[in-house]
């Protein structure tokens, strides 16, 4: 049995170096999340100076890794994680 789509708990997690050419070569899906920080600090400080600018710049740098490295953009999906782990004036 074969993934049908692969979400990533961290971003850092869909950014293993072999995880993301077995993706493309597979042809799954994948979902690539935003987070700040890492799962510790996520929470205590997510502080943004442009959040929308932020999160577009990271998911943005993500996207580029993963079609670089073969992934079909149309499998690739984007999680800005809206409401999660974000203050109250940073929800979009």
């Amino acid at each position: 049995m074969q993934a049908v789509i692969l979400q990533t708990i961290s971003p850092r997690a869909g950014m293993i170096p072999e995880m993301l050419p077995l993706v493309a070569q597979r042809g799954v899906p994948i979902v690539l999340m935003h987070m700040k920080g890492n799962p510790k600090t996520m929470q205590v400080t997510p502080n943004y100076n442009d959040v929308v600018s932020e999160i577009r710049t990271f998911l943005a740098e993500r996207l580029e890794t993963a079609q670089n490295l073969g992934i079909d953009p149309a499998n690739i999906l984007l999680d800005s994680r809206h409401r999660f782990r974000k203050k109250r004036c940073s929800i979009i």
